[in-house]
């Protein structure tokens, strides 16, 4: 009986470890397509804003007034989301890893 619940709670970790993984690859596919963070640069002066847009709007010009907003790609910004994401899902990947390892003995 005992055997039985280990056994099904081992595959519930195994479950989890799938969704986790699933869940990584749809935020880092939200994260780098349609929240991509960007300074919009316009006017004279060079006047910054920091925004999310969808990766496809780095490309537009739009006009505003007389100047014309530009959408310069934040690398740093960008990468640093990336990795906090993939810090946070590697941590909760390991800490079910050393879940289901307490299941198997």
């Amino acid at each position: 009986m005992f055997d039985k619940i280990i056994n099904i709670l081992s595959k519930i970790v195994n479950i989890l470890k799938r969704i986790l993984l699933i869940i990584y690859v749809i935020v880092i596919y939200k994260v780098g397509v349609y929240h991509v963070p960007v300074r919009t640069v316009w006017g004279q002066n060079n006047i910054f804003d920091l925004r999310y847009v969808p990766i496809w709007e780095l490309v537009d010009k739009k006009p505003m007034g007389l100047n014309v907003v530009r959408y310069e790609l934040c690398v740093s910004r960008a990468v640093y989301q990336i990795g906090l994401i993939t810090l946070i899902a590697i941590a909760l990947y390991f800490a079910l890893e050393e879940i289901s390892k307490l299941f198997e003995n």
